[in-house]
């Protein structure tokens, strides 16, 4: 019995350690907020993503520059150096998701 209910216990652990890292309304995740400029690496990046074509968990737009002061939560100035915050993609287990488009950015 002891077994069982170890084995049901590590099993939510790693269940609930695998799930996404939640964007709040404002726009938040880990403390950071998704917006301005953004830098692609390939390893030790804040935020892992995963792009899909349905249901992100953030609509982001590409923008050509501006203040991060300026941006809307969503719009993403990508740089080379000198990041907001920085990104990996992921084909799995992302902290969240992300679609790009043309208009309306944010949590969606």
């Amino acid at each position: 019995m002891k077994r069982i209910c170890f084995c049901l216990m590590s099993l939510f652990a790693l269940c609930t350690s695998m799930q996404k890292e939640p964007i709040s309304p404002d726009g938040f995740c880990k403390r950071i907020c998704l917006k301005g400029r953004v830098q692609v690496v390939s390893n030790l990046a804040d935020f892992k993503v995963m792009e899909v074509s349905q249901y992100p968990d953030l609509n982001v737009k590409k923008v050509s520059g501006g203040s991060s002061a300026s941006l809307k939560v969503g719009e993403w100035f990508f740089v080379d150096h000198n990041p907001d915050f920085t990104i990996q993609f992921v084909k799995e287990n992302p902290d969240f998701t992300i679609k790009y488009v043309d208009k309306f950015p944010g949590c969606s």
